[in-house]
Order: structure tokens, then C-alpha cells, then sequence
């Protein structure tokens, strides 16, 4: 992979504790390699206790790009979420599998 090459993060949260979803999070933005975007998408809409925390990144981070899950496949249709493919790697990282 180039050092200049975009990479996207996606990251689905649904009702994770908060100290898991802001673990995950950190680790993520500190990572060495700078040049990605960070996808969160909030599987639940209704947990409006994680959607505080995520937008609390969000402000910290331009590099976050928060969605909630209402019609997800509609907005990645019209383009506001980008799937970047870098040399055949997509990062993925999914909180459920992580933390059950």
C-alpha cells in the first residue's frame, strides 16, 4: 500500500457499552497510518446515548464520518459514504465481533 493511499474504516455500533465504543474509537484514530476516513454507522437510532458519544468524536475528528442506520443504502447510493479499495484492502472493523 502507497503511504499516500486512502483507506476506509468502517465501524458498526448498535448498543455497546460506552467504555467499548470509545476503546474502539481511540484505537482506530490512533493509529500510525494518518490518511483514512472512519466510517461509524449506528445500527440503532434509537440509542441516542451512543449517538452522543460518536458525535463527540465527530467534532474532535474530520476525518469521522458519522451515518445513522434509517436508510443507509439510499445515502450510499447517492455517494455520502465512499467504499475506498486500496490494493485490494478494505479495513473493516465490527464492534459485535470484537466485543462478544
Amino acid at each position: 500500500m502507497s503511504e499516500g493511499a486512502l483507506v476506509s474504516v468502517v465501524m458498526a455500533a448498535y448498543k455497546e457499552k460506552d467504555t467499548y465504543i470509545r476503546k474502539a474509537i481511540e484505537s482506530i484514530l490512533n493509529q500510525s497510518y494518518r490518511n483514512f476516513e472512519f466510517i461509524i454507522i449506528l445500527d440503532n437510532p434509537e440509542n441516542k446515548g451512543l449517538e452522543e458519544i460518536i458525535r463527540e468524536y465527530e467534532g474532535k475528528d474530520k476525518r469521522i464520518k458519522f451515518l445513522i442506520n434509517e436508510k443507509i443504502w439510499e445515502r450510499m447510493i447517492r455517494g455520502t459514504v465512499r467504499s475506498v479499495i486500496v490494493e485490494e484492502n478494505i479495513l473493516r472493523l465490527w464492534m459485535r465481533m470484537i466485543f462478544h
